[in-house]
């Protein structure tokens, strides 16, 4: 099987994952994981600088395959501002989002109304400049275009879906995605039912989702996966972890083995300049 670089896994904040020892080492024992983006999601927590620092030490802190990303800075704000960034950037997340679904005050999330604010213009640019990408993936729209007004850097999402084919206010419209490409972009195709259809979902329409970027716009550099493990219960019947993930592929004679290589790990590798 090919290798495999996850831009989007929950299990930090997962209760159902009861050890997150047990699985780290199972990932670590999977040869056909490279690396795997290991999002701390604090939307619900308390304390969640606190609990990111912890989490990291704990669990991330030396591990080759597992890189740290946070979800949702909708903690941050003018008051703690300093203080909060100083520690994120000592971790060095390979990313992090400034929303989750809804407003704060530093932009708008997937369903709210705001665009980007003047405190979410600055996190952009200390973070930028310290070579932390922000993901997009649950930016509204609004956001996003005020976000690639001013970011200096190739645009990530992490783990979407695309809207032509069903719509959904977290899915990528046809002009987010060009944007995205232009930009010598990434997008991580998500596995999440909810983004993708209203029945029960299989490794072909996963499949279906890489087809139509691939054929609309000839873009095999420009996707990953971002599986989103562990941030749904509503996943493929026969995708529901990294073994089963190359299901999207068999029999598929439309991805040649390099197309393969490119949306499963290759295409992430070569976007963060990663070894």
């Amino acid at each position: 099987m090919i290798k495999i670089f996850d831009l989007h896994n929950d299990f930090l904040t997962n209760e159902s994952v009861k050890s997150k020892k047990a699985y780290i080492k199972k990932i670590n024992q999977n040869k056909n994981i490279e690396k795997l983006c290991a999002v701390i999601w604090t939307s619900k927590m308390q304390n969640p600088l606190e609990q990111i620092v912890k989490l990291y030490n704990k669990f991330l802190k030396n591990n080759k395959k597992l890189v740290l990303c946070i979800e949702d800075l909708s903690f941050v704000n003018k008051n703690n501002l300093e203080n909060v960034v100083d520690t994120i950037i000592k971790l060095q997340p390979l990313y992090c989002s400034l929303t989750w679904n809804f407003d704060n005050e530093l932009g708008g999330g997937a369903f709210g109304k705001k665009g980007l604010t003047r405190l979410g213009k600055i996190i952009v640019k200390i973070f930028e400049k310290n070579n932390i990408y922000i993901d997009t993936a649950h930016m509204n729209r609004k956001t996003f275009y005020d976000f690639c007004k001013i970011t200096t850097k190739p645009i990530l999402c992490s783990h979407a879906n695309i809207n032509s084919i069903y719509k959904h206010n977290r899915n990528l419209t046809d002009t987010q995605i060009s944007t995205i490409i232009q930009k010598k972009g990434l997008i991580g195709i998500s596995f999440v039912k909810n983004f993708i259809s209203d029945s029960q979902i299989t490794s072909q329409d996963i499949k279906s989702q890489f087809s139509y970027l691939m054929s609309k716009y000839i873009c095999d550099n420009n996707i990953g996966i971002g599986s989103d493990f562990f941030g749904t219960d509503n996943l493929p019947l026969d995708v529901k972890n990294y073994n089963e993930i190359n299901n999207i592929f068999i029999n598929q004679k439309y991805f040649t083995h390099k197309m393969k290589k490119n949306i499963l790990s290759l295409n992430a590798k070569r976007f963060f300049k990663l070894k």
